[in-house]
């Protein structure tokens, strides 16, 4: 099945879809908020394509098991613990934004369940920060990263301080952006970084 959301929804516990999610809400913002976990165990799409801006505030664990943003319906925007929450965010699939301003934004430690992950951003129209992506903490996990991004990539914590980026095979870090990645911090990886000759 597929649940629909139209609406914003806060709850006291957990949130846990367990089939598709798709979006469709009137102001093409939905806000999720629970004092636990928000997990999606299945595909999180925006019904059309480059619509939808979701912010999912979780005290808890915000876990993504399913696709972001793919079969052609994009988000127009994720951002995690914009409340400032105290939670983590989990990422164990691909993420697809076309956003209008700022595609990404982690404001909460992200730690890679499972892998590869791949993110990638398109700037909708000519502002190029419409495909900027933001790690406001650290990002864990022994899984392989590619990014594919548009605009600014900026990681502001360590990364792979408490646990390395990368499964030891192939590149940990995959740098397939056409904007520029700023690392402000400490970088471990597992197996290095690359880069492609036009990122």
């Amino acid at each position: 099945g597929v649940t629909e959301i139209r609406a914003d929804i806060s709850t006291s516990g957990n949130q846990t879809y367990h089939d598709a999610v798709e979006l469709d809400t009137p102001a093409d913002t939905v806000t999720l908020t629970a004092d636990g976990d928000i997990v999606f165990q299945q595909t999180l799409r925006s019904l059309t394509d480059g619509e939808e801006q979701v912010i999912v505030n979780a005290d808890g664990v915000t876990r993504f098991v399913g696709d972001v943003g793919d079969n052609s319906q994009r988000l127009r925007r994720l951002e995690t613990d914009s409340d400032g929450a105290a939670g983590t965010t989990e990422i164990g699939a691909n993420i697809d934004t076309v956003g209008t301003v700022e595609a990404l934004r982690f404001g909460d430690d992200v730690l890679l369940i499972n892998g590869p992950v791949v993110l990638t951003t398109t700037a909708s129209g000519v502002v190029p920060s419409a495909a900027d992506v933001v790690f406001e903490r650290t990002l864990n996990g022994s899984q392989n990263l590619t990014l594919s991004i548009e605009g600014e990539t900026t990681f502001t914590g360590a990364v792979g301080a408490n646990n390395a980026i990368g499964t030891n095979t192939g590149a940990a870090i995959t740098i397939n952006s056409t904007g520029p990645t700023e690392f402000q911090s400490t970088v471990q990886t597992a197996s290095g970084i690359a880069q492609d000759d036009a990122a």
